[in-house]
């Protein structure tokens, strides 16, 4: 395939693609089964009835803090390779792992202070 012929073919494919994304979406908004009955609409719980405000709002505390342990996990997970070899890198990368664990530090100490690792809500 030269010059042209790869635009024609990933024209050709999108296309492709896009005409089966339609067949599925007809497929589906005829084969329906909605507004058969009401408890094919209603949410299953485990065949417990179910709770009366079923989309209740999450806390924000209880995000923010999964969020914060999510990010401090991943850099650690990330910093392993560099920490566990830190002898035989070079100065520089050693300096740098060394920056990288004091801003996540100080970064530490700031939730700390701020309470964002609190899991009750101060006021």
């Amino acid at each position: 395939m030269r010059g042209g012929g790869f635009i024609v073919f990933t024209l050709g494919v999108l296309i492709l693609i896009l005409f089966f994304y339609w067949i599925a979406v007809t497929y589906a908004h005829f084969f329906s089964r909605r507004g058969r009955n009401y408890y094919y609409r209603e949410f299953y719980e485990c065949g417990f009835k179910t709770v009366p405000d079923i989309r209740a709002m999450l806390d924000i505390q209880f995000s923010m803090l999964g969020l914060i342990f999510l990010i401090f996990d991943m850099e650690i997970i990330l910093l392993t390779p560099i920490l566990v070899n830190i002898v035989q890198l070079p100065s520089s990368s050693a300096i740098i792992a060394l920056i990288i664990i004091a801003i996540l530090s100080i970064s530490y100490w700031y939730e700390w202070e701020k309470y964002a690792l609190n899991w009750t809500t101060n006021s």
